[in-house]
């Protein structure tokens, strides 16, 4: 979903920065900033006078930006940040630089962004923070937080309004997964259930063409394929139906049953299935109907623009000072490795049983090395978030897996153990999100526009 993104020119007569083209030049620059981030940008002005401004307020409340980039092309009465105060929408203080660095003073910006950076601060009844850019839209002080504030603009209009897939249950005495209360935080989200009734009447609808497809895009996705045949067809005419079905109702995350219901239903285990429709459709999926982490797949997705997945916090490496994340078998085509990719049977399921039926499709592999983001939207609504790295290894147990290292908070390092005791203090669910990338800035700021609170990283203590 595309983000609006507001642009309002301000100025005065006595000043320069219209006649030399200032805020031409600025739109252009961020409407070809914005367009390549998924937001589209509407301007207004230029204006002068706190009237004006009055009016550019109610053209920018009528369109429901999502963020307000104020141009200060030269000087401008301060009555103009004063029509602002109570917008629902964060501003940004855009200034350019001074033509010359001697002689007369030409557009005196820089004091205007700063008058009106107070008065936000020490008029408006509810004080309001501005970001401030400095420069040409390439410029450092430009560039890089403007496309976090973008970003942000545009994952936050897109989380708010998405649709959430809803498969089945609640795995058997999960009790901590369940939350009754994301309707009433995300009030404007579409929560769409189907049961396996009526997957089932989907899958009888799958062609011979769609099958076939779907068997090729399954095997190309690894480099050994050690599951029966009969697993492979099964999983292949549900990977296609729930395409269809995805799809149709534009799903944007799903949370979805696993176990018992497609090995009662389909004889399958749907780890394989899952993970693709992350890779290639973009529709992450929370497997044991983890409806918490299906939306925090949502935020790390629309954040990072990458494929994230679902793990277990399984364990710690005290020599490494590394903590294992592992599942039975759902993962991401942005974390696997190049090769070495297995699909297996999956490796626990009735395994003391000497006759049981073998049932796949399961990924088997350890994660590449790579700078990564663990996140969790925990069911007390509030964001953890920290990154981290992945320890060059192939250890680990059957399925998909990773060690990861090097953990840091807000610039700050932290231990394993910090980690862990955290996720313990603070009952995180067992459920963590693994995301390609360094996005903990933009998910902190994501947080704060979503008035969601942030859980600290805090130190182990004995």
């Amino acid at each position: 979903m595309k983000s609006k993104i507001g642009f309002l020119i301000s100025h005065s007569d006595n000043y320069y920065g219209v006649e030399l083209g200032l805020h031409t030049k600025a739109l252009q620059e961020l409407e070809a900033f914005a367009g390549e981030l998924g937001c589209e940008t509407v301007s207004y002005g230029p204006i002068k006078t706190g009237e004006e401004a009055v009016r550019a307020r109610s053209h920018f409340d009528s369109l429901d930006i999502d963020y307000l980039v104020m141009f200060i092309a030269d000087f401008t009465a301060g009555d103009v940040m004063t029509a602002f105060e109570g917008v629902s929408y964060p501003i940004g203080i855009w200034f350019p630089k001074e033509p010359h660095t001697t002689g007369d003073i030409l557009l005196n910006a820089v004091v205007t962004a700063n008058m009106f950076a107070s008065i936000t601060q020490r008029t408006y009844k509810d004080s309001l923070h501005c970001d401030w850019y400095y420069g040409d839209i390439h410029d450092p002080l430009v560039q890089e937080r403007l496309r976090l504030n973008l970003t942000v603009a545009r994952a936050k209009r897109s989380i708010e309004h998405a649709t959430v897939g809803i498969l089945g249950d609640v795995a058997p005495t999960f009790f901590n997964l369940e939350n009754h209360r994301l309707p009433e935080l995300f009030p404007h989200m579409n929560f769409l259930h189907f049961n396996m009734e009526q997957l089932r009447a989907e899958v009888a609808r799958v062609t011979e063409q769609e099958l076939t497809a779907a068997k090729t895009l399954i095997l190309s996705s690894c480099d050994h394929m050690e599951a029966s045949e009969k697993s492979l067809d099964n999983s292949a005419r549900v990977y296609a139906a729930l395409k269809n079905y995805l799809t149709e109702h534009h799903v944007d995350c799903l949370a979805a049953a696993c176990w018992p219901d497609f090995q009662d239903e389909f004889k399958i285990v749907p780890c394989v299935i899952y993970s693709l429709l992350g890779s290639e459709l973009n529709i992450p999926v929370a497997c044991e109907g983890d409806i918490g982490g299906a939306i925090s797949l949502l935020m790390a997705k629309e954040v990072s623009g990458a494929v994230p997945t679902l793990m277990d916090l399984t364990g710690i490496k005290p020599e490494t000072g590394s903590l294992l994340l592992w599942h039975c078998g759902i993962g991401s085509m942005d974390l696997a490795p190049e090769t070495g990719v297995k699909i297996i049977n999956h490796p626990m399921l009735d395994r003391k049983n000497p006759n049981r039926e073998l049932m796949g499709l399961s990924y088997d592999y350890h994660f590449k090395p790579e700078a990564l983001t663990v996140l969790r939207y925990s069911n007390n609504g509030k964001l953890l978030s920290f990154q981290c790295s992945v320890e060059p290894s192939l250890e680990g147990y059957s399925g998909t897996r990773g060690y990861l290292n090097g953990f840091t908070g807000k610039g700050q390092p932290f231990s394993a153990a910090d980690v862990m005791d955290t996720i313990f203090r603070n009952g995180i669910e067992h459920h963590l999100i693994v995301c390609p990338g360094s996005i903990e800035a933009a998910l902190t700021k994501l947080a704060e526009r979503m008035n969601i609170p942030v859980i600290e990283i805090e130190r182990y203590q004995a």
